[in-house]
């Protein structure tokens, strides 16, 4: 997380200054969301902080009660605490964190009353069924920082190659992956950067439209030439790689099975 940083100032006992090394879009969020707080007593003792493994201290409203790994989380109220409710601490006295590992079975769950709400990611299908029940149920959307895209391994000689990788972006179809794959239940991404981040894509720089042909014209200008095979081929190597993706997940394995449109 901290790899980027060149060096850091303490400005004063609430504010840290941060030098990076090059410029990071995602370093806010980065710093701000993924990173634990560590007690002084903990820190002070670490030598190495780079390669220094901790889970982190939480601090909020709740603290750990009791727990079935895999199974559920029960949280008690932390009395007084500042941040909430005028700082005389949450309004729940518990709070217990029930574990999906499947998606309909967690809609099961809310039908049948023993879950009241969900902030996991639920397919599409999903939330019309609860919404189906307008008297049982509230659906509340929001933008998400997250995203979804395909990775280049640079370590592949013809993905090292531009034109190959214009090509492959040519050949994603957004629009079908946001109505088909995922439902409706997406907003289709028209640069690198999410467009949550409002000022960071006023540029208006897109990625190249979907365009199947004008993919087979990039490579073949630039040398992926079609054989007798329907193989395209250059300096004897074929055009040919391997896409994997997590089939746990419900919207990764939509947008994997939405895969990349044909080059040939």
């Amino acid at each position: 997380m901290f790899a980027n940083v060149e060096k850091t100032e303490v400005i004063d006992k609430t504010t840290v200054k941060f030098y990076l090394k090059k410029p990071q879009v995602n370093f806010l969020s980065q710093v701000g969301f993924w990173i634990n707080i560590m007690p002084k007593h903990i820190f002070e003792k670490v030598e190495d902080p780079m390669n220094f493994n901790y889970d982190g201290t939480g601090y909020g409203p709740f603290k750990l009660k009791e727990y079935k790994k895999g199974e559920y989380y029960t949280f008690e109220r932390v009395p007084n605490w500042p941040l909430a409710n005028n700082g005389l601490g949450a309004y729940l006295e518990t709070v217990t964190f029930r574990v999906f590992p499947d998606h309909n079975a967690l809609l099961l769950a809310m039908k049948n009353g023993e879950v009241h709400v969900s902030g996991s990611a639920m397919p599409v299908a999903s939330q019309k069924q609860l919404e189906a029940s307008p008297d049982k149920f509230g659906v509340l959307k929001v933008m998400s920082l997250g995203y979804g895209y395909f990775g280049f391994n640079y370590k592949n000689e013809l993905l090292r190659d531009k034109n190959v990788r214009k090509a492959i972006a040519m050949t994603i179809d957004r629009d079908a992956i946001v109505n088909t794959a995922l439902q409706g239940g997406a907003v289709k991404m028209e640069t690198p950067i999410s467009p949550v981040y409002k000022d960071l894509v006023k540029s208006n720089i897109k990625f190249p439209p979907f365009d199947l042909e004008g993919a087979k014209k990039v490579l073949e200008d630039a040398g992926y030439k079609l054989n007798s095979e329907g193989i395209r081929k250059k300096n004897g190597k074929k055009l040919e790689f391997e896409l994997i993706y997590r089939t746990t997940t419900i919207n990764a394995d939509s947008i994997g099975e939405n895969r990349l449109g044909c080059l040939y």
